[in-house]
Parts: structure tokens; C-alpha cells; sequence
């Protein structure tokens, strides 16, 4: 009776992995919008594990085109850790962005770079008396919940 009970335990975790692997990204952007005041974007495909969203708006920042992958070995870490990628002339940026148990939201090798402009958008401050781009080389980047 044990081998049974291992294997029935097996299968119902093997099939909750595919299913959570095969979920549609609609999900995860719904997620988002629920999560992130002011969120929406215009078109997703792909799946949770690997899709991309276009369209994408936030705080009156626009980004034409975000795409994920998820890093599954992050999990032995304890880790929800995705590769993400913009493709926006403006907004360029390349990273890793994990969620973990201690509920902060961590970025790794974050590049990219920014106008002032939008970066203003972001802190919430309507004009920065400056401008330009801003570039960024982050190795490691740490954010509290609150």
C-alpha cells in the first residue's frame, strides 16, 4: 500500500507542475494588474513559464514589449525567479527578478537604461529639473514589501 500512496503523490505533484507550467499568461498579467495599481497592458501570449506581454502601462510608463522566462532552479533556493526583457526604444532593460519567502522582491544583473523623464514617472515627481538618459549596472537589487 505505501508504493501506491508514493506514486499517487508523485503524479499529483507532476500534474500540478505541468499544469502551473502550461497556464496561460493571462494569469500572470491579471495578477499583475490585481497586485499593481495603475497596471494594464494591451496584449499577452505565451504561458506563465514563458510568454511576453505588449502594450504594457504603468504610472504613465510605457513599455512596448516585456518579456519573461521562468528559472525554475531558483526554486531549490527558494526563489520565484524570472529572466525578463523589454523591447522598447527607450526603455532598455535586461534582469532577473525573484520573489521570495522573505517576501522582498530581488533583482539580479539588472541593465538597462532609462530617459530622466520616465524615471521621474516612476518616483512619482511630474518634472526632474534635468535631462538625459539614465544607465543603470545593477548587480543586486532589493526591494521590501511595504
Amino acid at each position: 500500500m505505501k508504493p501506491v500512496v508514493g506514486y499517487v503523490l508523485l503524479g499529483l505533484a507532476s500534474f500540478l507542475i505541468f499544469l502551473a507550467l502550461l497556464a496561460p499568461a493571462t494569469l500572470l498579467a491579471d495578477q499583475f494588474g490585481q497586485r499593481l495599481s495603475g497596471f494594464s497592458a494591451q496584449a499577452v501570449e505565451g504561458s506563465a513559464a514563458r510568454g511576453s506581454m505588449s502594450g504594457v502601462h504603468w504610472h504613465g510608463l510605457r513599455i512596448d514589449r516585456l518579456s519573461w522566462r521562468w528559472r525554475p532552479l531558483a526554486l531549490l533556493a527558494g526563489r520565484l525567479e524570472f529572466s525578463l526583457r523589454s523591447d522598447d526604444p527607450e526603455l532598455m532593460l535586461t534582469g532577473d527578478a525573484a520573489f521570495g519567502f522573505n517576501r522582498r522582491l530581488q533583482f539580479r544583473q539588472l541593465v538597462g537604461q532609462l530617459p530622466v523623464g520616465r524615471l521621474g514617472q516612476l518616483a512619482a515627481s511630474n518634472k526632474l529639473p534635468v535631462d538625459g538618459v539614465v544607465a543603470f549596472d545593477l548587480p543586486a537589487l532589493e526591494l521590501n514589501a511595504s
